[in-house]
């Protein structure tokens, strides 16, 4: 706990959980105090049968953390420590895989929900040996249920600490790839003012805004540039490649990656640019590895005037490498975003700044096939170029 969080603490009244599991094992226990008043009307909902469909995101998404214990905070907590986390939403903070556990929980707790619902139940962890997790509530708060997990330690290392460290390691590995690409500056700013020196927050904005900035040249730039070679190719309508004869600037097409990235931003979608982003460069990666594979047989006269300096065994083995690994990162990224799909409603996605990669992928595929067939079956295949 930081100082400033022992300061708040001072004069606010600390929820505890009543004298089970989660006090006769506290050095061993991690707990939450959740505060349910606002998802009564969902939770009565759901126990006489007419709930909604996906029933535990609507249900936690009214659920918020009145309290939290120090192991809990050691594990899941953000930088600035347990005042950032009370008053947020529960699913901010808890595993998704820790979501249904703990609606039926709650459920459980506040409804009696299916009739006789147990309410301890032995669970898998990395952290414990033999994991239970245990819900129950206090007469003195009724809009508040106490989630506790615990356990046999599985070893004797610094415990909370250590395993704090691997369950943040094994989320980031998780959520390859595009966890190490979204660069976002807040949340290492906010680190940095609490455990560096004097000045050192503003060293890591810095350094967050120059390693955007490297990227945001070509970023902008590459996209009107590709529409000028599809328009010279006939694929796609020639107002798009209009040249500024002042500027000699391809100001519509500039103006279009402005109005897309302008909309990303505004809606805080920027992380999603950044995961389309990365995704669009695996699957150029993976298209220019399989042409290469492929060439030889759809165009020998190019195939031909590859004179690169590397044996074509090698050339070849290196493209099918590619090939297999770019896929394999492209069925990842589609698993999880299906998995998303899935899980989660379009509102839901869009309030929570989660929209996917495919479904952009799919966006940009319509505009572009809309484009294309203007160009091909409106104009006809001999327009003339714009310039």
């Amino acid at each position: 706990m930081t100082k400033a969080d022992q300061a708040s603490d001072k004069g606010q009244e600390r929820l505890v959980p009543p004298q089970n599991g989660a006090i006769l094992f506290a050095e061993t226990t991690a707990w939450w105090a959740l505060d349910i008043s606002a998802a009564r009307a969902t939770i009565a909902a759901i126990a006489r049968g007419d709930g909604p469909t996906h029933w535990v995101e609507a249900l936690l998404a009214s659920v918020t953390i009145a309290d939290i214990d120090e192991n809990n905070l050691h594990l899941l907590g953000p930088a600035g420590g347990r005042a950032r986390m009370i008053g947020q939403p529960f699913t901010a903070h808890c595993p998704p895989e820790s979501w249904q556990i703990g609606a039926e929980f709650i459920l459980a707790a506040v409804a009696n929900y299916p009739p006789g619902a147990l309410r301890s139940r032995p669970i898998t962890s990395i952290a414990f040996s033999d994991g239970w997790a245990e819900v129950s509530t206090d007469e003195a708060h009724p809009d508040i249920v106490y989630i506790a997990v615990g356990g046999t330690v599985a070893d004797d290392r610094s415990f909370w600490s250590v395993r704090a460290s691997e369950e943040r390691y094994r989320t980031l590995i998780h959520h390859l790839p595009g966890a190490l690409l979204q660069v976002d500056s807040r949340p290492m700013t906010e680190v940095a003012a609490v455990y560096l020196p004097w000045g050192a927050a503003a060293l890591v904005t810095i350094g967050a805004i120059m390693a955007i900035t490297t990227s945001l040249n070509p970023t902008l730039i590459v996209p009107s540039r590709l529409a000028i070679i599809f328009v010279e190719d006939r694929l796609a309508p020639p107002w798009l490649g209009f040249i500024n004869p002042r500027t000699a600037t391809p100001v519509r097409a500039l103006t279009l990656t402005l109005g897309a990235s302008a909309l990303l931003l505004i809606s805080k979608q920027l992380s999603l640019a950044l995961n389309i982003a990365v995704f669009a460069l695996v699957l150029l990666y993976f298209l220019h590895s399989l042409t290469f594979l492929l060439l030889p047989r759809w165009n020998p006269k190019l195939h031909q005037q590859i004179s690169i300096g590397m044996p074509l065994w090698l050339q070849r083995a290196a493209a099918l490498l590619s090939v297999i690994s770019m896929g394999a990162l492209i069925v990842v990224q589609v698993v999880q975003d299906v998995g998303a799909l899935r899980t989660h409603s379009l509102a839901e996605r869009i309030a929570n700044h989660s929209l996917t990669s495919v479904e952009l992928v799919l966006v940009w595929a319509a505009i572009g096939a809309a484009l294309y067939a203007y160009a091909r079956f409106v104009l006809g295949p001999r327009t003339a170029r714009s310039r």
